[in-house]
């Protein structure tokens, strides 16, 4: 097999959180919307963020097909993207979706590939969080999220 050196080079982990440690940002597809469950970016703005931060260690988290992202789940991903689907089947299913973002991400045009500069894993976290306690404390998170719409 020419991809065997892939399936000896896996690594398991005892918990998601372990998993995604050392990593700067985690993008997590997920079809579901809701309170816990924003979704952040369209596949297009997945590909822009992969493409603007590349010195950056990005992982891709595909939610289960068989009961989607926990609320804890979705507390350690800030960053999500939903691949839009019709009312009939409002949901695609793990080779689908990774073949759509893949293919999302490697048309990215070369010209629009202009890296930014980013805060690094915990960094970011720190400064979202402490973003988001401001927001509350002045009584702003809920314009902005009604904004985006998006229920606080």
């Amino acid at each position: 097999m020419q991809s065997e050196h892939i399936l000896d080079n896996v690594k398991l982990y005892p918990s998601l959180a372990e998993a995604i440690a050392d990593l700067d940002r985690v993008i997590t597809f997920s079809r579901r919307v809701g309170k816990t469950k924003p979704i952040d970016m369209t596949p297009a703005g997945m590909a822009e963020c992969i493409h603007k931060l590349p010195y950056l260690q990005i992982g891709m988290f595909y939610v289960r097909e068989t009961f989607g992202l926990t609320d804890p789940e979705a507390d350690l991903y800030p960053l999500r993207c939903r691949i839009p689907t019709g009312t009939v089947i409002p949901s695609l299913n793990l080779a689908q979706s990774v073949a759509i973002t893949t293919w999302v991400i490697f048309r990215y045009p070369i010209e629009q590939r202009n890296p930014l500069k980013a805060s690094k894993g915990k960094d970011f976290v720190q400064i979202r969080d402490y973003m988001i306690d401001v927001l509350r404390s002045i009584g702003s998170l809920r314009i902005l999220r009604a904004r985006t719409g998006n229920p606080s």
